[in-house]
C-alpha cells in the first residue's frame, strides 16, 4: 500500500487500514513518551515523533477518536513532566509558555490560511455519525442481551451502513462504541468486572505510588478507560497488551514502593545491554 492511497480521505478501506496502523504500531509509542523518565534520548525522540506523526495524520484525516487519544498522550505526558520537575518553577513557566505560543501560532496559520484541514476536522468534531447506528443497538439489545451480552460471535441489528452482499445484512459483529461493545459480547457483568480491575488500579498507581511508571501506568489505564466510548480499543494489540500490564504494576505494591532512582538505574542498564540486529 503506497502513501497516496494511505492518505486517501474518500477512500473507506484507507481509512480503516490507518486506524489499524495507528491502534497496532503508533499508540503503544505513547506509553514510551509517559516514562520518559527512564528511556534513553533516541527512544524518547523517536516516541515523539511517532505519536505527533499520528497526531497530525489523525487531524488530516479528520479521525475524532484518535485525536482525542494521541492528544491525550501529550496531555498526560506533559503532566508527568510537571509533576517530576514540580521544584523547577522556570522551567514550567517556560514550558506553558512554549506550548501556549505553539497553539497560537498553529491556530493562526490555520485561520489565516483558510485551511480546508482545519475546515474538515470542524466538520468531522460536528457530525454525528453514531446515533442511528447507537438507536438500533438499544432497539435490539433484550435485558437477557445487557445482562450477560450475546457471546464473542454475537452480532447486533444494524440496517444502515451494511453492504448489501454481506453474509449476514442487517447486522454488524461490533460498534465503534466500545463500551457498548463490550456490553454486547459478554453483557453488563463483564463491564462491570473490568472497572472493578481497573478503576482500583488507577487510584492505586495515581495516590498510592512513589513512582513515575506507576502514575504513568495508571494513566494509561485511565485513558484507555475514556477510549472506550470514542474508539474501538479492546482489541489483542500492544495497545491492549499493555493495558494489563500497567494494572498488574499498579497493582503490586513493591513496583509501587521503588524510587525513580531505582527504576531508572534498571530501565537505562537493561537497555544499554541489549544488542539489535
Amino acid at each position: 500500500m503506497g502513501a497516496p492511497e494511505f492518505l486517501d480521505i474518500k477512500d473507506d478501506s484507507s481509512r480503516d487500514r490507518f486506524e489499524v496502523f495507528v491502534k497496532t504500531l503508533a499508540l503503544p509509542c505513547g506509553f514510551l513518551l509517559m516514562t520518559f523518565n527512564y528511556q534513553p534520548k533516541r527512544s524518547r525522540i523517536i516516541a515523539l515523533l511517532v505519536i505527533a506523526a499520528a497526531f497530525l495524520l489523525a487531524v488530516y484525516r479528520a479521525r475524532r477518536g484518535l485525536i482525542f487519544i494521541t492528544g491525550s498522550i501529550f496531555i498526560f505526558t506533559f503532566l508527568l513532566f510537571i509533576y517530576q520537575n514540580k521544584r523547577k518553577i522556570i522551567l514550567i513557566i517556560f514550558s506553558v509558555l512554549a506550548a501556549s505560543l505553539m497553539l497560537v501560532t498553529a491556530v493562526t496559520t490555520f485561520h489565516i490560511g483558510d485551511s480546508n484541514l482545519l475546515a474538515k476536522a470542524n466538520e468531522r468534531g460536528t457530525e454525528d455519525t453514531r446515533s442511528g447506528v447507537e438507536d438500533f443497538y438499544y432497539a435490539d439489545m433484550q435485558f437477557k442481551d445487557w445482562l450477560m451480552g450475546r457471546g464473542m460471535s454475537g452480532m447486533v441489528a444494524a440496517p444502515i451502513g451494511i453492504d448489501i452482499d454481506s453474509k449476514t445484512p442487517g447486522y454488524r459483529t461490533g460498534i465503534e462504541t466500545d463500551y457498548l461493545n463490550i456490553i454486547l459480547k459478554g453483557g453488563i457483568i463483564s463491564l462491570g468486572i473490568l472497572l472493578l480491575i481497573a478503576i482500583p488500579a488507577v487510584i492505586q498507581g495515581l495516590f498510592l505510588s512513589k513512582n513515575i511508571l506507576s502514575k504513568a501506568a495508571a494513566l494509561w489505564i485511565l485513558l484507555w478507560l475514556i477510549s472506550l466510548y470514542p474508539s474501538t480499543v479492546t482489541t489483542f494489540s500492544l495497545n491492549y497488551i499493555l493495558v494489563w500490564i500497567a494494572i498488574g504494576i499498579c497493582y503490586s505494591k513493591s513496583v509501587r514502593n521503588m524510587s525513580d532512582q531505582v527504576l531508572k538505574e534498571y530501565f537505562l542498564t537493561t537497555s544499554k545491554n541489549i544488542k539489535l540486529p
